[in-house]
């Protein structure tokens, strides 16, 4: 008798655990659409689709993490200038990407208030960054980036960009 009663007082105790741990679950926040890895898969420029550079496939121009916390990292395989870094929000279907600058870039005379911002929109599952010039960059969720030699890319991309007839 005593041990039915201490097996069915554990199994209390574990049923109690075990319902306290799925309601926690529960209260937790859905992950956003917008949280991941995030890669350039092609290019829309004056209704063409680009889906490589040179040979190369379009998703060296960007790598875009997205952390849950609020920031994202930004990755260019091919230019480390244009990587970034900053803080994100979302509003529907669309993210704004805020990059952090810093002082020199803020006191420079081409620095106007809102360059560092790109707003992103969720599209048919990915994502579409627009530039001034009405290009479209699209992007896609990957598990993992591409991997590139970055010395391969430099021999194979920079002679097309000397000499266009190579």
């Amino acid at each position: 008798m005593k041990k039915n009663l201490c097996f069915l007082a554990s199994l209390c105790i574990s049923a109690s655990l075990c319902f306290a741990s799925c309601d926690e679950k529960e209260k937790q926040e859905p992950e956003s659409k917008f949280v991941g890895k995030w890669q350039c898969a092609k290019l829309i420029s004056e209704g063409s689709e680009i889906t490589d550079l040179h040979s190369m496939p379009m998703s060296v121009l960007m790598h875009l993490t997205i952390n849950d916390d609020g920031s994202f990292i930004m990755e260019s395989p091919i230019d480390e200038s244009s990587s970034g870094n900053g803080t994100w929000t979302e509003n529907g279907d669309v993210i704004t990407v805020t990059f952090d600058i810093n002082e020199q870039d803020k006191a420079s005379s081409n620095f106007n208030k809102g360059d560092n911002i790109q707003l992103l929109e969720y599209k048919n599952g990915q994502l579409v960054a627009k530039s001034d010039s009405s290009e479209e960059f699209i992007l896609e969720k990957v598990t993992e980036f591409d991997n590139y030699d970055s010395l391969v890319l430099g021999e194979d991309f920079i002679p097309t960009i000397d000499d266009p007839l190579q």
